[in-house]
């Protein structure tokens, strides 16, 4: 899949980009344990900058992680880590959270960076109540006019802390609609390497968001001697299968 993001800010007169964005490729493989997710490797090589797409900006955040099961069918646990080129200050980042379904219609994530708590009054539509920790880590563009001079073609840490409200619209299995909004409650510019942190202060914000995953799966047959294979559109009950999986999370 593919994903494009941008966070406009405005001209603040502070030394901090006045917008950041990334276009990145998103690759990610999912081993399945029945109908459920047992474990994941997404990767997300892209640009990720101010202005300008170039090597400098270029980054492939991995992440790797493991769902656990304490209780089938109603709780799991996660652990796994996050690791990013560009990021300053903690280049590996562990995950680790739990994920609840007291019944069909409720559901409870505590993991970053989105905890919330869902309602589902059918299959097709998600109420939420959460939050979320956003951001990422960008490259900023190479200039003259940028004091300190130690903040031009920098990286920089921008991080934000989000409480609000959404609704996910499922169109199938494959396709989601998102629209959110809520207050950003700290907004902080970290340039680690630099030596530099800014804060800036706390705004209401409206996100939307399209979300599509597309399947690809291959099956093994194994066929005893002098028996003959099933044809290609025959079914295959109780086959091995493998599946992987491009998302978005």
């Amino acid at each position: 899949g593919v994903s494009y993001g941008r966070f406009e800010f405005g001209d603040s007169g502070a030394p901090v980009p006045n917008h950041l964005q990334s276009a990145a490729g998103i690759v990610g493989i999912d081993y399945m344990v029945g109908k459920d997710l047992g474990a994941f490797l997404q990767v997300r090589p892209g640009f990720y900058t101010d202005r300008t797409f170039d090597s400098d900006s270029f980054d492939m955040p991995i992440t790797a992680a493991r769902l656990w099961i304490l209780q089938d069918k109603k709780l799991y646990l996660l652990t796994g880590v996050n690791y990013a080129f560009l990021r300053g200050q903690y280049p590996v980042l562990p995950l680790v959270g739990l994920i609840w379904y007291p019944n069909d219609q409720w559901s409870v994530l505590a993991i970053l960076p989105e905890p919330r708590v869902t309602y589902m009054p059918n299959k097709n539509l998600g109420i939420w109540l959460g939050g979320q920790l956003t951001g990422g880590s960008f490259r900023t563009e190479e200039s003259a006019t940028i004091f300190p001079r130690r903040l031009s073609n920098a990286q920089v840490d921008y991080s934000e802390y989000r409480a609000g409200l959404g609704v996910d619209f499922h169109c199938g299995k494959a396709v989601t609609l998102s629209v959110a909004g809520g207050y950003a409650i700290e907004r902080r510019f970290d340039f680690h390497r630099a030596g530099f942190e800014y804060k800036a202060d706390p705004a209401p914000y409206v996100r939307a968001a399209f979300k599509a995953e597309f399947y690809a799966s291959a099956f093994l047959e194994v066929v005893p001697a002098g028996a003959r294979p099933l044809a290609p559109s025959a079914k295959r009950p109780g086959s091995p299968r493998c599946r992987q999986k491009t998302h978005q999370p």
